[in-house]
């Protein structure tokens, strides 16, 4: 499937479908928040544009997942254990300014780099 994300439910709706883990996709189905952190280029560990998603669990647990766009704008999605702030594109569009804009822009001017445990 071609990257046809417009909103976030959108988004959501695509990784509860393709979640790296289960317990990501548990996470994502127990009504508990999820927080779009917005659009990031290129993301951790890749050269691929995409977003960070932060999904909380019934066992009190945060994943980070990225959603990246591949080759031929294909998306994946893949557990991340360190965010670049400074890689934040604090876009108008609000999938990529995502749902805490005002912090991730004081994240972005500090040039926070901020390790986030997944295990």
């Amino acid at each position: 499937m071609k990257n046809s994300f417009i909103t976030r439910d959108q988004l959501l709706n695509w990784l509860d479908l393709n979640a790296p883990t289960r317990a990501v996709q548990r996470g994502l189905r127990s009504g508990l928040p999820v927080v779009l952190l917005g659009g990031f280029r290129p993301l951790p560990n890749s050269n691929r544009p995409g977003w960070i998603v932060l999904v909380n669990t019934k066992a009190k647990r945060e994943y980070y997942v990225a959603i990246a766009i591949g080759s031929g704008r294909v998306p994946y999605a893949y557990l991340t254990d360190y965010i670049d702030w400074k890689d934040y594109c604090h876009s108008k569009h609000p999938l990529y300014k995502g749902d805490i804009p005002e912090i991730a822009e004081e994240h972005r001017e500090l040039g926070t780099v901020e390790r986030v445990n997944n295990e």
